[in-house]
């Protein structure tokens, strides 16, 4: 139906049509490199049950970090020049890239983002994310671009510098999120001029809080992302 099925990016990145091609509003879902792509199964499904399209960013692992904001601009830019306006959504340090990259997007979702340093007790002993296993859980690993593992590690007191978005935007944290503690997203946010803000706590009828890795994997938590990302409030 449309020109763009699979884009391949000139500045080391891929942009593809993430499930059904439908004449929806595009979504564009950055997987966080050294995450796979198949994480984020539940956030497409809802997705495009709710009539928008899911288009999927994923950086290329040849590449460097500190390339990965450039190209998700364009890969942003892709999109938009051929669907219009996008919206976004983004877990972890993948919001990171989206904030950096200065994505000019319809709507944000932003789900167990950080925001800015805090404050830990180190050294930061995890073998592939700063934190160990037990801490963050389970997510399906890919191979990361070069240096990324390390950014993650820096960002933890060092943080990039990223403007803040003045679309709407959804902020989730969770109380067991090593990641993004809600303390870590909800202060350095308390400027932006659209922010709608909320712990995972009370989303679920047992108010349990979610693991970093659960952010990504709650369906309850999926599809509050892709209402937000349908119609706001």
């Amino acid at each position: 139906m449309f020109a763009l099925t699979c884009i391949a990016l000139a500045n080391a990145a891929a942009l593809r049509d993430a499930g059904e091609v439908v004449d929806g509003s595009p979504v564009l879902v950055v997987v966080t490199p050294g995450i796979a792509a198949s994480a984020y199964g539940r956030w497409i499904a809802a997705i495009e049950s709710r009539g928008m399209d899911a288009w999927v960013f994923e950086a290329d692992p040849a590449s460097r970090s500190d390339e990965v904001a450039a190209a998700l601009a364009g890969a942003a830019r892709s999109l938009a020049a051929d669907r219009g306006t996008v919206r976004v959504a983004a877990h972890g340090w993948g919001g990171v890239y989206a904030l950096m990259a200065g994505v000019d997007a319809e709507r944000l979702a932003l789900v167990g983002v950080p925001l800015g340093p805090q404050a830990v007790a180190g050294p930061l002993s995890g073998q592939r994310w700063p934190w160990e296993t037990g801490l963050i859980g389970v997510m399906p690993p890919a191979k990361a671009p070069s240096g990324t593992l390390d950014a993650y590690r820096a960002w933890v007191s060092e943080f990039p510098l990223y403007d803040p978005p003045s679309a709407p935007t959804l902020l989730v944290a969770s109380n067991m999120d090593v990641v993004a503690p809600p303390e870590v997203v909800r202060l350095p946010s308390a400027g932006w001029p659209q922010r709608t803000w909320e712990r995972t706590g009370f989303l679920s009828l047992d108010s349990v809080d979610l693991s970093h890795a659960d952010l990504l994997s709650d369906p309850g938590l999926a599809r509050r992302v892709a209402k937000f990302l349908e119609e706001g409030e």
